[in-house]
C-alpha cells in the first residue's frame, strides 16, 4: 500500500496546503469512484482449503483497507468455476441447493463476502479454492494499492482535485479548475474501462449441473 501522503504534494500544488484529512478524503473518494466505474484494481484473495460437506465460504482478504466489488476469477484446483445468478440456478436446477459433487460447476456470492459453490462439495471433496476479485479502497483506508499509484496516479489526483475545487465557501473553490480536473479524470476512467474490458474473460455459461451424492 502507498500512503495517502504520497498523493498530497501534487494536489497541494493546485489547492494549497489544506487540512490533510480533507485532502485524504478527496483522494480516497476519487479512488473509490475510479474503481467502482472501471473495476480496474484486480488482486488475488487468500486461497481457501476445501472442507468436505461445506459449500459456503467466507472470502479472506484485507477488508480493513479494501472492499470487494465482485469476484472476477474463481478456481477449484486450477479449474475455472464460472458465476451464475440465483435466478438462473432456480430456472435450470430447482433443487440446486441439495446437489453435491467432488467439484463445483458454478458459484454465486451469497453476500458480498461469502461464496457458495454449486454443486456443493460432498464428503470426499478435497483441494483448494483460489479467487481473484475487483476491489476498491475502504473509505477509512490509510493508503492506496501500488497498482493505483503506479498506473493511475494522475487519475486519482484529478479525481481529488475536481472534488476539492467544487467545495463552495473554501479558499480552494474553483468551478473552472474543478471542471477541467473532472474532464481529465473521466478520460482516465474511460481508458481504464477499455483495458479492463479487454482483460476480463469471466461470464455466465449455460448450466448443465450434474450433482451426485
Amino acid at each position: 500500500m502507498i500512503p495517502l501522503k504520497d498523493f498530497r504534494p501534487d494536489i497541494a500544488l493546485s489547492v494549497g496546503n489544506i487540512y490533510e484529512p480533507i485532502m485524504d478524503r478527496a483522494i480516497v473518494g476519487a479512488a473509490i469512484e475510479f474503481c467502482d466505474k472501471t473495476w480496474s484494481w484486480n488482486d488475488w484473495l487468500n486461497p481457501l482449503a476445501v472442507t468436505p460437506n461445506v459449500s459456503e465460504y467466507e472470502l479472506d482478504y484485507d477488508n480493513v483497507n479494501m472492499v470487494l466489488i465482485s469476484l472476477t476469477e474463481v478456481y477449484h484446483d486450477g479449474k475455472k468455476v464460472n458465476p451464475e445468478p440465483v435466478a438462473n440456478l432456480n430456472k435450470y436446477a430447482g433443487d440446486w441447493r441439495k446437489l453435491i459433487a467432488l467439484a463445483p460447476e458454478c458459484y454465486h456470492l451469497s453476500n458480498p463476502n461469502f461464496i457458495r459453490v454449486v454443486p456443493g462439495f460432498n464428503d470426499s471433496a478435497t483441494g483448494q479454492m483460489t479467487f481473484r476479485g475487483a476491489f476498491k479502497p475502504h473509505r477509512k483506508a490509510k493508503g492506496l494499492s501500488d497498482y493505483l499509484y503506479n498506473d493511475y496516479h494522475d487519475a486519482i489526483v484529478n479525481g481529488a482535485l475536481y472534488r476539492l475545487h467544487s467545495q463552495k465557501g473554501n479558499s480552494w473553490y474553483s468551478p473552472a479548475d474543478s471542471a477541467e480536473a473532472k474532464i481529465e479524470f473521466n478520460k482516465a476512467v474511460n481508458l481504464a474501462k477499455i483495458v479492463t474490458r479487454k482483460s476480463r474473460t469471466n461470464g455466465s455459461v449455460k448450466i448443465r449441473i450434474r450433482g451426485a451424492a
